[in-house]
């Protein structure tokens, strides 16, 4: 059981840290230095919970899926904030 909850919440860890890099990720150019620190700086930090948790390797591709949607649902939200706030300066002028 304990092994269960430790896995849900390095899971639900690595969704909640993704996603302010999602959106940080989706303001900058594609495939630039800041892109490339926005897509991996969770890596390192996941990677170090893992192991001192004692976390098996088959959570590895759920980790890495995780991570993805995140990035994605942060790209979202980023888009949704850029086009509410394209529709507020139309409204303006």
């Amino acid at each position: 059981m304990d092994d269960i909850l430790i896995a849900f919440a390095l899971t639900a860890f690595t969704f909640l840290i993704n996603i302010p890099l999602g959106v940080w990720r989706a303001s900058v150019r594609k495939f630039s230095l800041t892109w490339m620190v926005a897509v991996h700086a969770s890596v390192p930090i996941i990677i170090a919970l893992r192991l001192w948790l004692g976390v098996s390797n088959w959570l590895i591709p759920l980790l890495i899926a995780v991570a993805v949607l995140a990035q994605w649902v942060g790209s979202k939200l980023y888009q949704q904030k850029y086009a509410i706030n394209q529709v507020k300066k139309v409204g303006e002028e």
